[in-house]
């Protein structure tokens, strides 16, 4: 009732996110001129778009796959397809994709597979995922954050403010790996210090849900230091799927006319898009993601409408699209076998 109750209130901040949109669009007088940009796109550089996203969710499916594989999980194709796009459903729809692992575990405990061998595979998944994503965010800043400060200044630090958060989350997930003992401590003395204040009420279930995740996490952590190699296959099917998926916004704008953007410029804009927009504790990162893209994007875009009709289609094929292809597979979770 819960995760229902979450996905309703996602789902509506979306909607009221979108007419709020529109109707800024409308009431600037933009709304008729960025549609008539959009219809004019060019449908070979719109399909190259849409292409990249497709090799996104193939090579996340790939790479899923072979994550499962590391813990002796074998399913059928049509599990994995099914529980990737749940994942990205649930993801898209819960704020800082909170919904796709449960919802992936959901998936794989129909198919037959116990909550505890799923839930440490999606964990350690999530570490390589956070780690790559690390990584390339670190390479981008350090080679193109230049060309982003000249062009606008201080702002572009809001990208390296994104990167510092994920680098902690980085940093705090190997800890929890390496130091599972040491971070148990400090989560209790966090726990005493927000009793103390009245924000937990229960301590004491609040500290065994803590350790019992800790431990979990850990063991995920210690399976991926035993398989260094297919840990290495998986980060490099990773960093392919994320550069496909960064790269959408470069078709799409060569879609709109503009041929001679610097592809890998474009690389680190959808970058730093990324890092603001999945610190923001909204679905899909919901205005900042917006924000964030025209902020970006003005130095490759010829017009402040064709910046909004680049955003508009950017925005339905990375996040709008894996909504609706996910959508149908909600019929999977129905339970069809027991579990193993």
């Amino acid at each position: 009732m819960k995760n229902k109750k979450t996905t309703l209130i996602s789902i509506s901040i979306l909607l009221i996110a979108i007419a709020a949109f529109v109707l800024w669009l409308q009431s600037t007088q933009r709304l008729g001129k960025v549609s008539s940009i959009i219809g004019e796109i060019n449908v070979g550089w719109g399909i190259l778009a849409l292409g990249c996203m497709f090799v996104y969710l193939i090579f996340e499916m790939i790479a899923l796959n072979r994550t499962l594989k590391l813990s002796n999980i074998r399913i059928p194709k049509r599990r994995i397809v099914s529980t990737t796009m749940l994942g990205l459903f649930f993801g898209n729809l819960t704020p800082s994709s909170s919904g796709a692992q449960p919802a992936q575990a959901a998936s794989l405990a129909v198919g037959g597979i116990s909550l505890g061998r799923s839930a440490s595979a999606l964990l350690s998944k999530f570490i390589i995922f956070q780690a790559v994503v690390t990584l390339i965010a670190a390479i981008m800043l350090v080679f193109n954050i230049a060309f982003f400060k000249e062009s606008f200044g201080n702002i572009a630090l809001l990208a390296i403010v994104g990167f510092v958060v994920h680098f902690f989350v980085l940093l705090l997930l190997l800890a929890a790996g390496l130091f599972p003992k040491w971070i148990s401590t400090l989560g209790n003395k966090s726990i005493n210090v927000l009793k103390n204040f009245h924000v937990i009420k229960h301590p004491g279930n609040a500290r065994q849900k803590m350790e019992h995740e800790i431990d979990k996490f850990a063991h995920s952590f210690k399976s991926l230091q035993n398989h260094k190699i297919n840990l290495l296959i998986i980060a490099i099917l990773t960093a392919i799927e994320l550069i496909a998926m960064y790269s959408v916004p470069f078709f799409v704008i060569c879609a709109l006319g503009n041929t001679d953007a610097n592809y890998i410029n474009v690389l680190a804009a959808t970058s730093f898009v990324n890092l603001i927009a999945t610190s923001i504790p909204l679905p899909g990162g919901t205005g900042g993601a917006e924000g964030s893209f025209l902020l970006f994007f003005k130095p490759f875009v010829i017009g402040e409408n064709t910046t909004f009709a680049a955003l508009i289609i950017w925005r339905f094929i990375t996040y709008y699209l894996p909504i609706i292809l996910g959508a149908p597979f909600i019929t999977d979770l129905k339970p069809k076998k027991k579990i193993k």
